[in-house]
């Protein structure tokens, strides 16, 4: 729609100018980027600043699943509508986020999720399988992005401080396919795969629920390789 693709290039022409005289923002990675085709974009998550920063940098409009509460905030709710924003029913099986999220990848689309379901402090939370689950059934290419510094931005004033940010975009990936009946053990598999791509670029704080992972993986690369 014309009217939310002005209101998305005006959000991030703002947040250009923002982030270029009020932030010290470093990016890495950006050739990594898929022009064109569907894409998975995920990401820890330590803000709500988070989304628009990575639209942002990928130059891509992005359809971020949210959760069902900020639809009903009286300030966020039509920032999200605005944003073109998926709304999903957290701890229930939304076939209806689901059945969209796959109709946008299916037209090519870039959609945004965050594995954890929460914004953190800084350590990534434990994620839950929804993205493994999509990104089986879609087949679509994973961007992983990690992202620090912005868990320090509290509204104007954390802004006003010249907060450092730095986020690196790995390389993009596929699952395994997988035929037949996806079991837990499976998707808690392939979950781990994708935040193992993200915890590998982050400094170690950050890693939290898969530091333990990043150390034990990294232990079987330096024997068998």
């Amino acid at each position: 729609m014309p009217q939310v693709k002005l209101f998305h290039n005006y959000c991030i022409l703002g947040l250009k100018i923002v982030t270029k005289y009020a932030c010290h923002l470093k990016v890495e990675g950006q050739e990594n980027i898929p022009l064109v085709g569907p894409l998975i974009v995920v990401s820890n998550h330590l803000s709500y600043l988070d989304p628009p920063l990575i639209s942002m940098i990928l130059s891509r409009e992005t359809h971020f699943l949210a959760k069902r509460e900020l639809f009903d905030h009286l300030i966020m709710g039509p920032l999200v509508r605005q944003w073109n924003a998926i709304s999903l029913e957290r701890g229930a099986g939304d076939l209806g986020a689901l059945r969209a999220a796959m109709k946008a990848l299916a037209e090519n689309k870039v959609l945004g999720m965050f594995p954890e379901g929460h914004r953190s402090s800084g350590p990534m939370r434990k994620a839950h399988p929804g993205t493994a689950l999509l990104a089986q059934r879609s087949e679509a290419p994973i961007l992983p992005i990690a992202i620090t510094g912005t868990e320090n931005i509290r509204g104007a004033a954390g802004i006003l401080k010249h907060p450092y940010i730095n986020i690196k975009i790995g390389q993009a990936f596929r699952v395994p396919h997988l035929d037949g009946r996806i079991e837990r053990p499976q998707l808690t598999s392939l979950t781990e795969m994708i935040m193992f791509r993200i915890a590998e670029m982050l400094p170690e704080y950050y890693r939290g629920e898969y530091a333990d992972l990043f150390e034990r993986r990294r232990a079987v690369t330096r024997v068998t390789g």
